[in-house]
């Protein structure tokens, strides 16, 4: 495969291995990683993506019990919903 700057939906959805209707929907959502439009052709920029998968990176631990690698983020906050009461109370 060749290095280009910029990747299609297509070869985005294939680097960050998901589907490209979750992507779709990801970008119509305002979510996602930063996109370029050029007309009607959408292109994301390899180091927008890039930056994009290590702003969600999330720490881990080794197998072998070391920990991941320097340069782990938190990542995003996760969003707290308030506890589901019981509807026939």
């Amino acid at each position: 495969m060749v290095e280009h700057e910029f990747l299609t939906p297509k070869e985005c959805a294939e680097y960050r291995r998901c589907s490209e209707r979750n992507q779709d929907r990801e970008r119509a959502e305002g979510r996602g990683p930063p996109y370029v439009r050029d007309g009607r052709r959408i292109l994301y920029p390899r180091a927008d993506v890039d930056r994009y998968l290590a702003a969600h990176r999330y720490p881990g631990e080794l197998r072998d019990g070391s920990e991941a690698s320097e340069g782990t983020t938190q990542g995003p906050a996760l969003r707290r919903s308030a506890p589901r009461r019981n509807a026939r109370q």
